[in-house]
């Protein structure tokens, strides 16, 4: 049960060290306790970690990352986290994403490419989709929001001019986060679409990106 006791705790916090001892009562020697709580100490694995992690204990030096990533992002720059899986690509997202919702005046739409509705539609519409998303931010007054999947018949010229008109409206900088960016490129493992669809969306984004810093618009 030991294992189960270590996973109990990390899931709620709290790192456990059983001490499991066969013989009849406690050690009664000191030396021989040390030896046990030892053997958990050093044998325990601060890495064995379930799903993304967000605080001090768990992230390992990358808090000044995230805040420069952070800082970077409020100017209009582009940043890219490249990595197999588990190595905390998504874990560093969500630190910079909390970093600039504490402690910057920005907006940010978070795009989750592996959901079904998001890697399913095609360019246009996830180009409009970004802009609608821009407007509820805008217009409730909100600083964060998850993408908003909209099915659209308009072209993707009317798409890019849509978000592009939104950004101008905007007061403050916009950030797009892309988390699990593989399931909208060529080698998508669920949108075939996207082996035609990947060169038009990012031309498009790329376009709107360098009219955005012509007009002094931070858009990251």
């Amino acid at each position: 049960g030991n294992s189960k006791l270590k996973s109990w705790g990390r899931e709620n916090g709290i790192s456990i060290l059983p001490v499991y001892y066969s013989n009849d009562g406690f050690p009664r020697v000191s030396e021989e306790f040390e030896n046990l709580l030892c053997k958990e100490l050093f044998s325990y694995d601060p890495f064995d970690i379930t799903g993304p992690v967000s605080d001090d204990n768990h992230f390992y030096g990358r808090r000044a990352e995230a805040l420069d990533i952070a800082r970077q992002l409020q100017i209009g720059q582009i940043k890219a986290t490249l990595g197999i899986r588990k190595i905390g690509k998504t874990s560093i997202i969500n630190r910079i994403v909390d970093t600039c919702n504490k402690y910057y005046e920005c907006m940010i739409v978070v795009i989750d490419c592996s959901k079904d509705e998001i890697w399913s539609l095609n360019s246009s519409e996830l180009l409009y989709s970004i802009s609608c998303s821009i407007n509820k931010i805008r217009e409730n007054n909100d600083k964060y929001t998850i993408l908003l999947p909209t099915s659209s018949i308009k072209d993707i010229k009317e798409s890019a001019k849509a978000l592009t008109d939104e950004i101008g409206l905007c007061n403050y900088p916009i950030i797009l986060v892309f988390d699990e960016i593989d399931y909208i490129t060529p080698g998508s493992p669920t949108g075939k679409h996207w082996i035609t669809e990947f060169n038009p969306f990012w031309r498009n984004l790329r376009g709107i990106y360098q009219e955005c810093m012509r007009t002094k618009k931070p858009f990251s």
